[in-house]
């Protein structure tokens, strides 16, 4: 499997890769643009837990909708693949998740792509 660095997707977007959208989710839900595409990469390796050098910019409730969405979804990752994780804490973990970024929705009008 690739790993999504900046560096990859940002030589893969100067080039007009056309494998970009298979690495990533569907983009056609999202409409996303060349930068959208970009953000969503960058949002997949913070998940991930790989350091990205993006830094979110807006008001504070649009960041810390990001920050919180973000968090969640990589907690309920980590989760998963933690051995000896039970039902009653991924069942939190999911419903943590679903209030963030219903959350991240509410702030910035798009759907959460993870």
């Amino acid at each position: 499997m690739t790993t999504l660095t900046k560096e990859l997707i940002q030589e893969m977007y100067d080039m007009g890769c056309p494998d970009l959208p298979d690495m990533l989710p569907d983009p056609d839900p999202w409409r996303l643009t060349g930068v959208g595409k970009i953000f969503l990469g960058a949002l997949a390796s913070t998940v991930l837990g790989q350091p990205t050098g993006y830094q979110i910019r807006g008001t504070q409730v649009e960041v810390n909708a990001v920050r919180d969405a973000v968090l969640a979804s990589q907690k309920f990752r980590y989760a998963l693949t933690e051995p000896g994780t039970t039902v009653d804490s991924v069942i939190a973990l999911l419903a943590s998740k679903k209030d963030a970024t219903q959350n991240f929705e509410n702030a910035l009008g798009v759907p959460w792509p993870m």
